[in-house]
């Protein structure tokens, strides 16, 4: 059924139909929690594969693997992410949700395996070496997590969740006085959550003790 804009009754465009689903999967999933939202995408993604093919617009598609990978519905996820990464192999984005749910099953080998497949500059796109630098984390290869993120900080160095990342893994490779000095740096980040402030701010007290 064709969908319509009800102030200027012209037809909705693909985009502006993607937009309201990811709009109204986000309402469903702050009011109602991830399950509703899943059920509603559930109802409106593309099924088959010639569509999926045809999709220009992929918002609510990457959003309903989020929230699949985010549920631990992984088998889902895996064959969700896969049919549009073979139907759009120029979409980054499905990439980076391979490598998450990779990342979410705590296959790490695999993890860094994708990420080996690309070489994107940071400057280009940042989110690849991001997640390198966190499955290294996870991975307790902390010194190499330590390069990584000083690459990040060295393209934008406003970045909390890095500056995080860093003291994180200077903290847990007992290097306290680097670690000390990163959780400083969190905060007067330039974007610092409260999370974030209350987390340095507790281990910046323990390591000062």
């Amino acid at each position: 059924d064709q969908l319509y804009n009800f102030k200027t009754k012209n037809p909705l465009s693909d985009k502006d139909i993607d937009l309201g689903h990811y709009e109204k999967a986000m309402t469903f999933l702050a009011e109602k929690g991830a399950i509703d939202a899943i059920s509603y995408l559930g109802q409106y993604q593309v099924k088959s594969i010639n569509d999926i093919k045809e999709a220009r617009f992929f918002k609510s598609a990457i959003l309903h693997a989020s929230l699949l990978i985010g549920v631990q519905r992984f088998s889902q996820a895996e064959s969700f992410i896969n049919e549009y990464q073979k139907s759009h192999p120029s979409n980054s984005d499905f990439s980076k949700l391979r490598i998450r749910l990779a990342l979410a099953q705590k296959n790490y080998s695999q993890s860094l395996t994708l990420l080996d497949a690309f070489s994107i500059p940071i400057n280009i796109d940042a989110d690849f070496e991001e997640l390198r630098a966190v499955t290294q984390q996870a991975k307790g290869q902390y010194i190499d997590a330590q390069n990584t993120y000083k690459k990040l900080l060295k393209f934008d160095n406003r970045i909390s969740r890095w500056w995080m990342g860093l003291a994180i893994a200077f903290d847990s490779s007992a290097d306290f006085k680097s670690a000390k000095q990163a959780y400083q740096q969190v905060l007067l980040s330039t974007d610092l959550t409260a999370e974030h402030s209350t987390y340095a701010l507790r281990r910046i007290t323990v390591i000062s003790r």
